[in-house]
């Protein structure tokens, strides 16, 4: 899992709600990356995320949606972001077979 450290030493998972906004960030060479190099952009579904998150992914304290690339970024992406807990329950609050609670 592709994971940033912010200011203040917390982690952040960025996640992405299209294919090509991924590409993009990977191929303006976010984190020394580029497509077709170690990281490869792939769908997840929402269980699968909420299970990566309280799982393999449980040490990192924020989830950045959409988030740019680049120096500079930072602020912004720290804006479109939200601690991991309260997006598990934002995930599993919309996931069938669930209780909102």
């Amino acid at each position: 899992m592709l994971a940033a450290e912010l200011s203040g030493g917390e982690r952040s998972l960025p996640v992405f709600s299209f294919a090509e906004e991924a590409e993009l960030f990977l191929g303006l060479g976010a984190f020394g990356s580029t497509i077709g190099g170690d990281w490869q952009v792939r769908e997840t579904e929402v269980g699968e995320l909420a299970s990566i998150l309280l799982g393999p992914c449980r040490g990192v304290e924020r989830v950045a949606l959409d988030p740019l690339p680049g120096i500079g970024a930072e602020p912004v992406n720290r804006l479109a972001s939200l601690g991991r807990e309260r997006f598990v329950r934002f995930l599993l609050r919309g996931a069938p077979g669930t209780h909102p609670g």
